[in-house]
């Protein structure tokens, strides 16, 4: 009988140490399966395809009007780029939910983004691009970030190639990596979160910061965003393992 109640036990505690159903928290333990990050989506108009035909593919994707190789591109400086040539007309902005918006803005041709001195500098360049500060605003934009960025496994990661990179592909998902970390820890997510929300995100974060940083130490010799974020918002301490 003793055995049977010990075995009871036994399986109890497998299953919750196994099932990944809990995170680190200090002093707490907190579900990350009931940490909710569905978005709202929506469908662009068919009138608005045929307003700004130069936004769309024949399948009614979005696309940017103009690239590196444009003749406009190649006159214009880079500021006139990124503040004239690749500004997202309001009304498609306005018909993007944040989950479009932030794939769209992750592929601007003109953005590098990911390596500078702190992350804080990249996002005020970040901002002179229209569907940048318009992701900025979104309430919802931490659960966008971390829909994109929990379905990255380390092997895509590890898999970044920055010795041989020629057209900026590598340098590009990195970038746009980070700017999900920094959506995600940014104070203004922070406070958007629940606490379910806030384990799950650091869950996610911890389980992919190794390969991340080895990719960004290639690059940068300054302080991964990671840990600046931590440093800036005030509350991850609490669901971070780290010391």
């Amino acid at each position: 009988m003793k055995r049977n109640v010990f075995y009871v036990l036994f399986c109890i505690l497998a299953i919750g140490v196994f099932s990944g159903c809990g995170a680190f928290v200090k002093g707490a333990s907190v579900s990350v399966q009931k940490a909710d990050f569905s978005v709202e989506r929506s469908q662009i108009p068919e009138e608005l395809q045929k307003k700004y035909p130069k936004w769309f593919d024949q399948k009614g994707n979005l696309v940017y009007p103009y690239t590196y190789q444009s003749k406009e591109w190649k006159q214009a400086s880079y500021k006139e780029i990124v503040e004239q040539l690749l500004k997202i007309p309001q009304e498609i902005l306005d018909a993007m939910d944040t989950v479009q918006l932030l794939d769209f803005v992750e592929c601007n041709p003109a953005m590098h983004h990911a390596f500078y001195e702190t992350f804080d500098i990249a996002i005020e360049e970040l901002l002179m691009f229209n569907g940048t500060a318009e992701l900025l605003r979104r309430k919802d934009v931490y659960k966008a970030a971390y829909l994109k960025f929990s379905k990255r496994s380390k092997k895509e990661i590890q898999a970044i190639d920055l010795k041989a990179d020629v057209n900026w592909e590598g340098e590009n998902m990195l970038g746009n990596i980070r700017l999900e970390e920094y959506l995600m820890l940014s104070q203004q997510a922070y406070d958007a979160m629940t606490e379910e929300q806030r384990a799950a995100v650091m869950k996610v974060l911890e389980e992919r910061q190794e390969v991340i940083e080895k990719k960004e130490e290639e690059r940068l010799p300054q302080e991964h965003i990671f840990k600046q974020c931590l440093k800036k918002t005030k509350g991850w301490e609490q669901y971070s393992s780290a010391d």
